[in-house]
């Protein structure tokens, strides 16, 4: 979001790597004055980091938090964590004993199961993170897929480098197979595949994790009980992802008025180099504000814009009139906004973002 741009954003919690995240908060304990216990139960963790101007191989963890303050994370090893959710739902999380991890500073959803955060500390040359969690939950992922369309944002990485997609993904009444359609792409405009895919779930585990494939790789993810929100990863060393896909909405326009939390990762040329940042959203009836609060690369000043168009169809897709490239989807009931930009010129190039609303 700089000057010209929005960061928009998927995927994605970070405070387990090497990689850091400016404070806002305490950590640890329950108490008066938290919301510690909205941050309760197992996650899977999803999360992709950047160092010395480049995207690092996505990673996959799982993370349990107990609602007083303390969790512990694991991506092979386990880490110890503390946090404190703030009234707002805005988190903070610090290691517990070091070992190279940092803290991170994000947002929970109302009910608890979708978690956005970053850590944007450190600069170029250093690791800086955006992570993504989704709560397990005692559903089958096929089940609560069933029949229905979603929009699929993400970042990630190929032979060619790093790049920024959306998805339409269509889902047959039994959730086990679909099609896909590539809606755009950073790095191939002209030339967006579509194909089929197949979707499992663990056939004695009910936890809401499931893996597609699409005819080359395996995806693995975890989808929220409502079938609304799923957060997805790819490790394959031709095509690193990280990802955040969004149910279209069925049953009216969802309502996205009001302040946002965005996590966002990206590549832009003005700085040749990745980047991680948060910003403030405010959005409004066809318009939107917003402010840069933390950014990796560009730290000062922090940029800042008002009144810029959007709009929102009753499916929840979001187009903006003067940014071709850019689009997103709302989750069904406005909580979860997920963006990104896969345009290949100006000043913020391609990125991928999550944003969830605050009370």
């Amino acid at each position: 979001m700089r000057r010209n741009y929005w960061i928009w954003s998927l995927i994605f919690v970070i405070f387990l790597i090497a990689g850091a995240c400016g404070g806002g908060g305490g950590g640890g304990g329950g108490g008066v004055g938290n919301l510690n216990s909205l941050f309760d139960g197992e996650y899977v963790i999803n999360q992709t980091p950047y160092a010395s101007g480049t995207i690092g191989t996505p990673m996959l963890g799982n993370l349990t938090a107990s609602g007083d303050g303390t969790a512990t994370a694991s991506f092979g090893t386990t880490i110890n964590l503390s946090y404190n959710v703030n009234t707002d739902r805005t988190i903070h999380v610090d290691p517990v004993g070091g070992g190279g991890a940092k803290p991170a500073d994000g947002i929970l959803s109302a009910d608890g199961r979708v978690l956005a955060m970053s850590n944007t500390e450190y600069h170029i040359g250093s690791s800086a993170v955006m992570a993504l969690a989704v709560a397990k939950s005692s559903i089958a992922a096929t089940t609560v897929i069933g029949a229905n369309n979603y929009i699929i944002s993400q970042a990630g990485t190929n032979s060619s480098g790093f790049y920024t997609s959306r998805v339409l993904v269509t889902v047959n009444g039994s959730g086990i197979t679909g099609t896909f359609w590539v809606l755009s792409h950073s790095q191939n405009p002209s030339t967006l595949p579509s194909g089929s895919l197949t979707i499992s779930a663990p056939a004695t585990t009910l936890d809401g994790t499931f893996i597609v494939n699409n005819g080359s790789a395996d995806y693995p993810g975890v989808i929220t009980p409502d079938g609304n929100i799923f957060s997805q990863i790819g490790t394959n060393t031709s095509d690193q992802v990280l990802a955040m896909g969004v149910k279209k909405a069925t049953t009216g326009t969802p309502d996205v008025i009001g302040e946002y939390l965005l996590n966002e990762i990206g590549l832009s040329s003005q700085w040749s180099t990745p980047y991680i940042s948060r910003v403030k959203l405010v959005v409004g009836s066809g318009t939107y504000d917003y402010q840069v609060l933390a950014h990796s690369v560009d730290t000062s000043p922090l940029d800042s814009g008002t009144g810029i168009a959007y709009s929102i169809s009753q499916d929840g897709t979001l187009t903006f009139p003067s940014n071709t490239g850019w689009g997103g989807i709302a989750s069904p009931d406005g909580s979860v906004l997920v963006f990104s930009n896969t345009t290949s010129s100006g000043p913020a190039d391609n990125f991928f973002a999550v944003g969830i609303k605050k009370p």
